[in-house]
């Protein structure tokens, strides 16, 4: 008798906790896909090649992208692009991933993320 109220309680726990976890698991598997499309992007804009920088430089380039890009939106009071949702994101990061690579071959020259 024990066990079986057990088992229910754990089930009915599960249930209450099992849909924030996925729901989170699935806003951080959209987040890096819009990353990975973003530095995509800047990489075919900005590499000769058109080769871009390879799926992990890709997703890493997004996610700095996107905070280079939300900040200098706002510095330019320009942060309403980000309220279109996915392509608002992506515009942002791509602005902030064009940012990011030129200040880089700026500092370091043309063969950094070339």
């Amino acid at each position: 008798m024990v066990a079986l109220i057990a088992i229910i309680a754990l089930i009915i726990l599960a249930l209450l906790i099992l849909p924030g976890i996925i729901g989170t698991l699935w806003g951080v598997l959209i987040a890096v896909v819009i990353w990975a499309i973003t530095g995509w992007l800047v990489g075919k804009l900005v590499d000769r090649d058109g080769e871009g920088f390879g799926i992990v430089g890709n997703i890493a380039l997004g996610l700095v992208g996107g905070i280079v890009g939300t900040f200098v939106l706002r510095l330019l009071n320009l942060q309403g692009i980000s309220d279109i949702w996915l392509i608002g994101s992506i515009v942002v990061g791509v602005i902030g991933g064009l940012i990011v690579v030129f200040v880089a071959r700026l500092i370091f020259g043309r063969k950094i993320l070339n």
